[in-house]
């Protein structure tokens, strides 16, 4: 058995049953962290594609796509699947529900390589964007996601929208009712862009958005504007409370009236340009995103979320409703695209599927039938990405009611998973105390009617032993001033930290020598990171940006001089660099050798520790070297030596 995949088993093992049951059908899996659901996605996937092989199938990976969220998680599903395909090889004590040979193993992991449906939901979408993009009015594929293509296009569709005179007063008058301030440069550009990247990434029409925006007055005016003042102080009690509405009512002059309050009438002003500035906001945002539409197909570049949104209206619409539409775009191709995709889709394994979009939901559903098998695993508890229009209720809807992707399932099947095979209990007991009640406390993010509130928090149940060193460090220190997360918190704590996290790593407290520190933000990591320094760690701080790392300049740096190591000024360039503090000695050895790293290496003791300058120029010398082999090596693998 591989050690690195281990047998499905309980929920795990049920899943997978189900889902080689039945031919078609969806299959939902909500479970917490340290599941394994990536590897049981990745397991069904391998076995997916041994089944679709005996059957006789010669190309079986052209039947499956398995797709993740990010890129991180999506770059781990191949080398998943080709681990499950040699574990089931080299399986002797039939411990997998498949057996196959080495060379049947082999076979499949050189198809795997063929496939261009397993990665990221993004990845995939372009594909698929690829065969349509002429149909929607693009020359070409365009380039997709260049932000700073992006930024000026933008910055353009703006300026035209500003010179258009259907628009050129309505900007005046919202630029007005929401000015440019110091920290926020075109102000009204930026609620414009925003406005079209929720609009189209919930799929919404300019009507249901400007609906949107009346509820949210709805909401601050759930009884419309105030009459009286009497009406005003009862609105003031609502947001507020008592004491502020006395306060505010004391503030008012003397003999104020209830209904010729000037507060009142500022209120009902209030309440009236608002509305007037939705309904003109939607009729500049219906031309600012004629504007962008029209620039992406000129200047041949869109956006991911573009993608996902295009897709969507090419197949939900009649093509003469999809703006855009090249004059020639027919039907009969629609259909045969459509059909090629739903084919390619006959098996959809979905991970971190929480975290899936409307848009990308609805770009997905064209190629999903009722001959389709589908499979979704993820955790709305974990659900980060919210602020990429993640909408972790319609994984909720699917897991509870069997509708996804526009249709009713009439096979699915719902599984929970709460066993953790990651945690120890100690370390499982701090998780559940810290999350018992957070996702249906309002207070701390919680109570989302869609999501977290419609079920309650599930236990972790760890199958992993205790050991009897404690699991769990509380560091306890003198209550700081100011709210958590502040400078002011932070001066007081940061100090006890650093002397435990040191004390840790010196007395053999932490087995390990190193330790991850977890911040809410950056703003506080640069001052623990010079308190251990002081100490004598070597700290990394993971927050700087990654080309304004030394390290990583110096390895570009680095890179660069390997284009011709054997330039005497390319390599006085890499040794004067800013990047490369040497020694005096050491400069005076390059110096007195002319820059050729031939007579620096007869100077060079190429035993010396890599750790240790000397070591580090032994190092350039092996690199220049292999010049030839770098010119044919992958540029990870460059990068990586």
């Amino acid at each position: 058995m591989t050690e690195t995949v281990p047998p499905l088993k309980g929920t795990q093992a049920d899943i997978r049953g189900d889902y080689f049951q039945h031919d078609a059908g969806l299959f939902v899996l909500d479970c917490k962290p340290g599941f394994g659901k990536s590897t049981t996605l990745n397991q069904i996937a391998a076995e997916t594609l041994v089944r679709a092989d005996a059957a006789g199938d010669r190309c079986p990976e052209q039947q499956l796509c398995v797709l993740s969220f990010s890129r991180e998680d999506a770059a781990s599903i191949k080398p998943g699947i080709r681990n499950a395909l040699e574990a089931f090889a080299e399986d002797t004590d039939e411990q997998y529900p498949v057996q196959i040979s080495f060379e049947t193993a082999d076979r499949l992991k050189r198809r795997l390589q063929m496939t261009d449906h397993i990665g990221t939901i993004d990845s995939v979408l372009r594909g698929i964007f690829e065969d349509i993009a002429s149909e929607l009015g693009f020359d070409s594929m365009p380039s997709v996601g260049n932000a700073s293509q992006l930024s000026l296009l933008r910055q353009n569709c703006m300026a035209s929208v500003r010179q258009n005179e259907a628009y050129s007063e309505l900007c005046t008058r919202l630029e007005t009712a929401y000015p440019t301030t110091a920290d926020s440069d075109g102000r009204l550009q930026s609620l414009l862009e925003d406005a079209r990247v929720k609009k189209r990434d919930r799929r919404l029409s300019t009507d249901d958005f400007e609906a949107r925006l009346r509820e949210t007055v709805n909401d601050v005016y759930p009884n419309g504007p105030p009459e009286t003042f009497s009406d005003l102080l009862a609105d003031i009690r609502t947001f507020y409370d008592d004491d502020i509405a006395t306060d505010f009512a004391a503030q008012q002059p003397l003999g104020t009236d209830e209904e010729t309050s000037e507060a009142v009438k500022r209120d009902q002003e209030c309440y009236t340009e608002w509305l007037t500035c939705i309904e003109e906001f939607c009729i500049v945002l219906e031309g600012y995103e004629r504007a962008y539409d029209a620039a992406c197909r000129e200047q041949g570049v869109v956006s991911h979320a573009d993608i996902a949104y295009w897709i969507a209206e090419y197949f939900d619409n009649p093509l003469e409703d999809v703006a855009g539409t090249d004059k020639g775009a027919s039907e009969e191709y629609r259909a045969r695209v459509k059909e090629r995709y739903a084919a390619k889709f006959q098996s959809l394994l979905i991970d971190e599927a929480q975290d899936i979009s409307i848009a990308q939901h609805d770009a997905l559903a064209p190629f999903v039938t009722d001959r389709t098998r589908v499979l979704m695993a993820g955790d709305v508890d974990q659900c980060i990405y919210v602020w990429r229009n993640a909408r972790p209720e319609q994984f909720v809807t699917a897991f509870k009611h069997g509708e996804y992707f526009e249709t009713e399932w009439i096979e699915y099947q719902s599984y929970s998973g709460s066993r953790t095979y990651r945690m120890r209990p100690d370390i499982a007991a701090a998780v559940d105390t810290v999350f018992g009640d957070v996702f249906t406390d309002p207070a701390r993010g919680g109570g989302v009617k869609a999501v977290s509130a419609n079920t309650d928090y599930t236990s972790l149940k760890p199958t992993r032993t205790g050991t009897a060193d404690p699991a769990v460090h509380i560091a306890g220190y003198t209550q700081p001033e100011g709210p958590p997360g502040t400078p002011q918190w932070f001066e007081t704590e940061v100090t006890p930290l650093a002397n435990y996290l040191g004390g840790g790593l010196t007395d053999g407290t932490f087995e390990n020598d190193t330790v991850t520190v977890l911040f809410a933000s950056r703003s506080n990591m640069d001052e623990l990171a010079e308190q251990l320094t002081e100490q004598g760690f070597a700290v990394v701080n993971a927050s700087t940006h990654l080309f304004s790392n030394p390290l990583i300049k110096l390895i570009c740096r680095v890179v660069w001089w390997l284009v011709e190591p054997y330039d005497p000024e390319r390599t006085r360039s890499l040794v004067e660099s800013e990047c490369l503090p040497l020694s005096s000695e050491n400069s005076r050895l390059f110096e007195n050798a002319g820059y050729q790293i031939d007579a620096v290496a007869e100077r060079v003791d190429s035993d010396r520790q890599a750790a240790t300058e000397d070591g580090f120029l032994a190092g350039l010398v092996a690199l220049a070297r292999r010049r030839a082999q770098h010119a044919s090596d992958p540029g990870s693998i460059v990068a990586e030596e």
